[in-house]
């Protein structure tokens, strides 16, 4: 004999989000339950996708009936449904859904369709099931998990699912009042306690982690301030050795050794005076060799100036009187005369 199942809990603000990470998973999902065939989970049916987060549109739906939500407000009406195992077997996958999407309407048509954030069919685990999570409004305008699903609201719901849906294909509904659980609400509760459990060891991982960095820059620290305290003693003692130098600067010269000291300042005085005077010659040496520098300098550059006049000028005779200038460059040689060896005087 198989059974339509339908079980509800009730989630408050924080346990939101794994559920939904949960209840929306793709491939990538890595999850505590071992149950999952990965390379099932692109088959999930989703009746209806919000496009943000469960949190986000259901903080949008409570304001768009202008309820109020409180720190210990049940946010979530999460739903598990299904039927007996053994009832899916052989069942063809568009039976499947047609079965699922009859509880869907059953559900938006009783607590309106706007009132449910996530409706996902899991066929990647062993038995097909529907997580349908809705935001509990009340009267249609109150945020109240416990007036909408009472004991006796939840009484008349399993009775209206099993005669609207359940009837038609084939299904049973559990004894009225029995407080007998269906094998697969115990699965999806241990399920769900291996989903917390799971989340428990990410966060001491994550702890443990955040205790190893603090700890790794508790030691930066420490030895930022060793290496401060190093400076430091450095810097001391750079200021004592400046100390003992101006100390010594500015006591006075002890009458013993008084002379000796003197005497060497006198020597050294005499040096520096010596070596003055040899750089004041070699200063005069080399001013005078540069002031003849300048003067050849001065004349060669006067007698270029005439050279280019000069050239300048023959240029000119050769322009106006070529005969004239040929006969200055190419002189004419004048003829010899014999001498006749008489002389007058």
């Amino acid at each position: 004999m198989s059974y339509i199942i339908c079980n509800e809990k009730k989630i408050k603000h924080d346990g939101i989000p794994p559920v939904e990470k949960e209840n929306e998973r793709d491939e990538q999902y890595n999850g505590a339950n071992k149950n999952i065939d990965h390379s099932r989970t692109g088959n999930n049916i989703r009746f209806v996708e919000r496009g943000q987060s469960y949190l986000t549109y259901i903080k949008q739906r409570v304001k768009e009936v202008g309820a109020r939500i409180k720190k210990d407000s049940v946010l979530l009406s999460s739903w598990v449904i299904t039927a007996s195992p053994e009832w899916f077997k052989g069942m063809r996958p568009e039976h499947i859904q047609e079965y699922f999407r009859e509880c869907y309407r059953f559900f938006a048509e009783r607590y309106g369709e706007e009132n449910i954030v996530g409706a996902v069919v899991h066929l990647d685990e062993t038995t097909p099931h529907m997580h349908l999570n809705m935001v509990p409004i009340y009267q249609g305008h109150r945020l109240c998990c416990k007036h909408l699903f009472d004991r006796v609201a939840l009484r008349k719901l399993q009775t209206d699912i099993y005669e609207q849906v359940g009837k038609h294909w084939g299904l049973k509904r559990g004894e009225k009042g029995s407080k007998t659980k269906h094998l697969d609400v115990a699965e999806y509760k241990v399920k769900m306690a291996e989903e917390k459990a799971a989340e428990i060891t990410v966060a001491c991982v994550e702890a443990e982690q955040g205790l190893a960095n603090v700890k790794a820059e508790k030691r930066n620290t420490e030895k930022e301030v060793e290496s401060l305290s190093t400076q430091k003693e450095t810097l001391t003692k750079e200021v004592d050795d400046l100390s003992e130098v101006k100390d010594a600067a500015t006591c006075p010269i002890p009458v013993v050794g008084k002379t000796s000291v003197i005497t060497s300042l006198r020597v050294e005085n005499a040096k520096l005076k010596q070596e003055n005077a040899d750089l004041s010659k070699r200063l005069d040496v080399a001013m005078t060799e540069t002031l003849r520098e300048a003067k050849r300098a001065d004349q060669a550059e006067r007698s270029n100036e005439a050279g280019k006049k000069a050239l300048d000028k023959l240029r000119e005779l050769e322009r106006t009187n070529p005969e004239a200038y040929n006969e200055l460059m190419h002189p004419t040689p004048k003829p010899r005369v014999k001498s006749t060896g008489n002389f007058k005087y």
